[in-house]
């Protein structure tokens, strides 16, 4: 994990999915009493795993519980205290379809408020036995593979929801290696609060500009997402409000997608927080205040790369409901 002080070596872990620090929380929560994440109780962390088959089939899994019993959805369940999101997607796939799975990627990161997020992951079956209807349990009746046609067309669902994560999921699968964007899986990092990391990009005529914090040393904004009244919208509009003195005028942003995850899930109801570094476009430089400026990006690699994660595609989509 980073640890030094220079703003694009900094910023060249965020591209690379190496993990920083997060010394410095910008904009905290401003209720007096502070919200705490506690997976399952305050905060809501589900994990899915879309896994597509050589016959470009989509695994999926027929529920047991009263209220959907017999609809069909993709694997996915509540993230478990003490438990990583790699583990808990693994658990549940395991669960549901009987399969064991390893994950290689997020193909997705969803999010409805600041209290729940649902990570979605995609991998190789490394070994199982696909459950049928003789094996049923409380987890799930059965499991099959079945093509995206059929899914949209003729399965009964639980929820239409999954559909456009097996569209996500079709077009990464339909890419070759060179194609695909490198893997991104959460860094196992404690967090005591949930946070948006925000990398921020200015397109001027020039070069990029990178808006940067520089209370302390210079960094990425950090902003704390509180609770269910918040959401990522809020806390980005949060951090240009003060950034830029904007008041509620703040301008248009793009949000080009996930960088990186960060969670441990550690000691319960201690490190049950998360860190998202989001990348976002704007194309302006709007005049900036107090501790935060735009910072011109010298180094023409870290340029090309930026440039390169700014292409449609080429991070995990941030879905926000």
């Amino acid at each position: 994990m980073a640890t030094c002080n220079d703003i694009e070596t900094q910023l060249q872990h965020c591209l690379l999915n190496t993990g920083l620090p997060t010394l410095n929380v910008d904009i905290d929560d401003p209720n007096p009493v502070a919200f705490i994440p506690h997976t399952k109780r305050t905060v809501c962390y589900i994990v899915c795993g879309l896994l597509i088959n050589d016959q470009n089939e989509v695994l999926m899994m027929q529920e047991a519980k009263e209220s959907c019993r017999g609809k069909w959805y993709l694997p996915a369940g509540r993230l478990e205290t003490n438990e990583t999101l790699k583990e808990g997607a693994k658990r549940e796939v395991l669960e549901e379809t009987g399969l064991e799975f390893e994950p290689q990627t997020l193909l997705s990161v969803e999010t409805q408020c600041g209290t729940w997020y649902r990570f979605t992951f995609t991998g190789k079956v490394t070994g199982g036995k696909l459950k049928t209807l003789k094996e049923q349990d409380a987890e799930s009746l059965q499991a099959k593979w079945y093509s995206v046609e059929s899914i949209k067309e003729e399965l009964p669902l639980r929820l239409k929801d999954i559909l456009y994560l097996i569209e996500i999921g079709q077009r990464y699968h339909n890419l070759d290696d060179k194609g695909r964007p490198p893997p991104c899986m959460p860094l196992i990092t404690p967090h005591q609060k949930c946070l948006l990391r925000l990398f921020i990009v200015a397109v001027c005529s020039d070069r990029e500009k990178v808006l940067v914090c520089s209370k302390d040393f210079p960094h990425l904004p950090v902003v704390v997402i509180y609770g269910r009244k918040d959401n990522l919208k809020y806390a980005v509009s949060r951090c240009l409000q003060v950034a830029l003195n904007a008041g509620q005028n703040t301008p248009d942003i793009k949000v080009c997608g996930v960088l990186s995850v960060e969670h441990s899930g550690d000691l319960e109801a201690v490190n049950d927080g998360i860190c998202l570094t989001v990348l976002y476009q704007m194309k302006a430089e709007p005049m900036t205040w107090k501790d935060y400026k735009w910072h011109s990006i010298e180094n023409s690699d870290l340029r090309i790369q930026l440039r390169n994660k700014m292409r449609e595609g080429s991070t995990v989509p941030l879905l926000m409901h």
